[in-house]
C-alpha cells in the first residue's frame, strides 16, 4: 500500500512518464513498482545488499522489466557514467547526519538539471537537528523542499522473521523507562516521504569516499539497533 502511495505521488507530480530513475538502496523493491507501470524509462538500482541485486534481478528477469541493478556503497563515489544521467532519484538514507548528506550528495550528483529528489525521513530517529541539516544540505546544493508528507510510509512487522530476537536487541526496550510490549499490530514505525525539487544544477555537498563505520549508520538518536 505505501508502494502504491508513493507511485501516485510521483506520479501526480508528472515525474514517472519516460522519467529516468535511480534508487539508492531499494529494500522495499520500489524499482520493480515502478518497472511494472510500464511508463517509466530508464531503471537503476544501486544497493549495497547483494541478496537484494539478486532478487531484483530474478523479478526482472521474470517479468521482462528493464531495471538495471548494480552493487554499489554509497560511502564509495558515484560512478562517473552515472552521473548527470537521471531525472528522479528515490532514496531511504540511514538516518544519521552523515549518511543523509552522503545519500542525498550521490542522489544529487545522478540527476540532470531541474531534476527531483525522493526521500523517508522519520521523526522516531531523526531529531529536529537532524531535519535542519537536511534542510540546509538540500538548499546548499540548489534544491527547493517542495512537500512533506507525513507518515506516508508504514512499516509492517510482517517482513521480520524472528520478532522476538530482533525486538529484544532494539535499544528502545533496553533504554525505554516503562514495560514495552514486546510486539503489537499496531504499525508505529512510519516514515515521512520528501520531495525536493533541483533548481538548475545540482552542487553535491560530498563527491569524494567516506569512511564507512558505525558512526555513518547509527546515533544516539537510533531505536531500532542495539
Amino acid at each position: 500500500q505505501s508502494l502504491k502511495k508513493r507511485l501516485e505521488f510521483i506520479y501526480d507530480r508528472g515525474e514517472l512518464r519516460d522519467a529516468n530513475f535511480i534508487m539508492l538502496g531499494d529494500d522495499d523493491l520500489f524499482s520493480v513498482a515502478i518497472a511494472l507501470t510500464g511508463l517509466a524509462g530508464r531503471i537503476t538500482v544501486l544497493e549495497i545488499d547483494k541478496e537484494i541485486i539478486e532478487l531484483i534481478r530474478g523479478i526482472a528477469k521474470e517479468r521482462g522489466l528493464g531495471i538495471e541493478a548494480i552493487e554499489y556503497n554509497a560511502a564509495n563515489a558515484l560512478p562517473k557514467e552515472l552521473a548527470s544521467k537521471f531525472d528522479v532519484a528515490v532514496t531511504e538514507p540511514p538516518e544519521t547526519e552523515k549518511a543523509l548528506q552522503v545519500f542525498l550528495s550521490r542522489s544529487a550528483q545522478a540527476l540532470k538539471e531541474s531534476g527531483s529528489i525522493y526521500f523517508g525521513l522519520t521523526e522516531i530517529e531523526c531529531s529536529s537537528r537532524t531535519w535542519l541539516s537536511v534542510q540546509k544540505t538540500l538548499n546548499g546544493m540548489g534544491f527547493v523542499l517542495t512537500d512533506i508528507l507525513r507518515n506516508h510510509t508504514e512499516y509492517p512487522e510482517t517482513y521480520i522473521r524472528d520478532k522476538e530476537g530482533y525486538y529484544k536487541k532494539m535499544r528502545m526496550m533496553k533504554d525505554a523507562p516503562f514495560p514495552l510490549k514486546l510486539y503489537t499490530k499496531e504499525k508505529w514505525y512510519r516514515s515521512s516521504f520528501l520531495r525536493a525539487k533541483l533548481v538548475g544544477k545540482a552542487k553535491p555537498a560530498i563527491e569524494k569516499a567516506v569512511e564507512f563505520g558505525p558512526g555513518f549508520y547509527q546515533n544516539e538518536d537510533a531505536v531500532t539497533i542495539e
